[in-house]
């Protein structure tokens, strides 16, 4: 699994853990290809937007050692926060194999894991163990009104709930968010304050790629806001948005260390 962000590798491994599948993280796309050149997979999961090397060259590297060494292709999943029309296609003609959107799906994670792993008993048993559940669960969520998801007011249950996942894994990676929080915002605003698009655009993707994994749809949005007038280099408010950032997040660091 070539992933950098660490809430995002927490992720992916409650899943493949529970599905007994053996593992291994790369943190970018050039330690990716060494660990494919050294060892044996049977899938990889490639992230797109990775210091070092991004997904799509690292695919193209490993796509090379294949042709230079006469393996047997290993089927490549992109993993990417950004579904875009198109991004499909893209991804293919980059040699991927297939993608997965962020934040997980667990029931769209367990159908590729089956398409492509011929160990597929466990996976088989669990998807459909979990689809009636998801089915549910998403339907529950889907009818409750936007005031009812408050940072304010943090419900580690309905987090969970709303997920899919378990209460203990929300906390994990909602730890892992409020650690990992104030560093980023700081480097935002000073990347405001010298117009370094390129900074604002990457940190903010990876926040919003965390908050999206724990549910936090309001973080997740206004962190959407800044992230796409960055990458555009778009002239936007900001320092306004920035500041109403960082106060849904003080709101937030308050709840959980309540």
């Amino acid at each position: 699994v070539a992933e950098d962000q660490e809430a995002n590798q927490y992720l992916m491994s409650v899943i493949l853990k529970r599905l007994n599948l053996e593992f291994t993280f790369a943190n970018d796309g050039l330690e990716a290809v060494k660990m494919f050149e050294n060892g044996k997979y049977d899938l990889v999961f490639m992230d797109e937007n990775m210091p070092n090397m991004n997904g799509t060259d690292a695919t193209a590297k490993i796509l090379e050692l294949e042709k230079e060494k006469g393996l047997v292709h290993t089927p490549i999943v992109a993993l990417t926060a950004n579904a875009l029309k198109g991004d499909r296609e893209r991804f293919l003609e980059a040699g991927m194999d297939d993608y997965l959107t962020k934040p997980i799906d667990k029931q769209k994670m367990l159908e590729i894991l089956h398409s492509y792993l011929t160990k597929v008993e466990e996976v088989t048993e669990e998807a459909e163990e979990q689809q009636d559940m998801l089915t549910e669960e998403k339907e529950e969520f889907s009818s409750k009104s936007q005031s009812d998801e408050n940072t304010s007011s943090l419900d580690l249950d309905a987090l969970a709930e709303k997920m899919g996942y378990d209460k203990e894994d929300i906390e994990m990676m909602l730890g892992m968010f409020v650690n990992k929080v104030d560093d980023q915002l700081n480097t935002i605003e000073k990347a405001i304050k010298e117009q370094d698009y390129n900074m604002i655009y990457a940190t903010s993707h990876a926040i919003r790629g965390s908050a999206a994994n724990i549910g936090l749809d309001e973080i997740r949005e206004i962190v959407n806001t800044l992230e796409s007038a960055a990458k555009n280099q778009q002239e936007i408010a900001y320092e306004q948005h920035f500041n109403e950032l960082r106060g849904l997040v003080e709101i937030l660091k308050g709840a959980y260390n309540e």
